[in-house]
């Protein structure tokens, strides 16, 4: 089978996945027990003091992780701007601002696998932007938000209300937690934080080519754009380019934009070559690109055994992406073609239609609708052959 090499692919990085899991249980252990001891140290030194002290104390930790989340986001934001790049959007959790038309708009999305992210648009001329500035800005932020919590505890505790105490330890904790977490460059896997990027990008000039072109996409697609509206050049991977996971989103990305246009064998012809050689690639990116090659091998070849096979190993991918309009429409494509299940099908097609109604990306749900619509095209072909 053509999709075997990529399913090895997926089965080694979920086997990685779970050593990359023990291993940070086996250090997660011994800092959860300094923590607890510190805690319980702190509670009979100071929290018993205050009625309700333990208490107030995880308020203001659920209170301050927002907080410095929203400043992390804006370091980046505000240290970009200040080097050439433009607003395109700023999220923290499933909360987004957005800028469209030269107006900014709210609105409600999620990624996967990040609390926040504030994109911008970089400048014309790849050659000449920073990027270090950008990276570590949110660093920066929570690294000062920090500081400046901790210098009225040192000069003024014994003044401060106790409710100001614990809100100032929670900025102390977080503002730490997430300067050193993306600070210290590190890969998880292959998932690079911002300190690992703001190392290699400055060296590396095919990685920023990769890097500034998914920002410019991003953009687009945050107005509003179809991917087959958008330059062809910006889809261009350089030739030295390894692939990792930053090169293996941009040629998803071109994949998607040749289904946009249509040409669905040159689409599944890049993917079936990017599974079968991203060794390297995390589970996360093998698996959305299978479901992808899930998609093109239904309304393609239509051979049930490859069709089972993909979707045995992306059932709990599916699941766990069960409100996305990729996921939706995949599974409504399977009942469509493979199992005529129009009860289940209309159930899906409602909370497709439900779902896009909310999502703020006119571009991503028009090529989400055209893929949608596609195997109902195939199938009043088939039953017209039929007679």
């Amino acid at each position: 089978m053509e999709f075997q090499k990529a399913l090895d692919n997926l089965q080694n990085a979920k086997r990685k996945q779970k050593k990359r899991q023990k291993r940070n249980m086996l250090i997660g252990v011994p800092i959860g027990v300094a923590l607890g001891l510190a805690i319980s140290f702190f509670d009979n030194l100071v929290l018993k003091k205050y009625e309700g002290g333990t208490l107030w104390l995880f308020l203001m930790l659920l209170f301050t992780l927002p907080i410095q989340l929203i400043l992390h986001e804006m370091g980046h934001l505000i240290f970009g701007l200040f080097t050439g790049y433009r607003f395109c959007s700023f999220r923290v959790f499933s909360f987004a601002i957005l800028k469209k038309d030269g107006k900014l708009c709210f609105g409600r999305y999620r990624v996967p696998g990040t609390l926040g992210q504030c994109l911008v648009i970089p400048p014309i001329g790849d050659a000449a932007i920073k990027t270090t500035p950008l990276l570590l800005g949110g660093v920066i932020v929570n690294s000062v938000t920090a500081l400046l919590s901790f210098l009225p505890l040192l000069l003024f505790f014994n003044s401060l209300a106790p409710i100001f105490r614990f809100f100032l330890i929670g900025m102390i904790f977080w503002g730490v937690a997430l300067a050193l977490s993306n600070g210290i460059p590190q890969k998880n896997g292959a998932i690079a934080n911002d300190g690992y990027h703001a190392k290699v990008l400055p060296k590396d000039k095919a990685a920023r080519h990769v890097f500034f072109h998914q920002l410019r996409i991003s953009a687009a697609v945050t107005e509003g754009k179809r991917l087959c509206e958008m330059p062809s050049e910006w889809f261009a991977t350089p030739k030295d380019q390894p692939i990792d996971p930053l090169s293996a989103t941009l040629t998803r990305m071109l994949a998607e934009r040749e289904m946009d246009l249509g040409k669905f064998d040159a689409a599944k012809e890049m993917l079936v070559d990017l599974a079968n050689c991203g060794e390297d690639l995390p589970e996360f990116q093998l698996t959305s690109v299978l479901c992808e090659l899930l998609y093109l091998e239904m309304v393609g070849s239509h051979r049930l055994d490859v069709v089972e096979t993909l979707r045995c190993e992306l059932t709990h991918y599916l699941k766990i992406t069960h409100n996305s309009l990729t996921a939706l429409r995949i599974e409504m494509t399977y009942h469509y073609l493979f199992t005529g299940d129009m009860e289940k099908l209309d159930k899906l097609q409602k909370r497709f239609e439900s779902l896009a109604k909310r999502i703020p990306f006119a571009g991503e749900v028009a090529r989400e609708r055209l893929l949608a619509a596609y195997p109902e095209s195939i199938y009043r072909a088939w039953r017209d052959a039929c007679g």
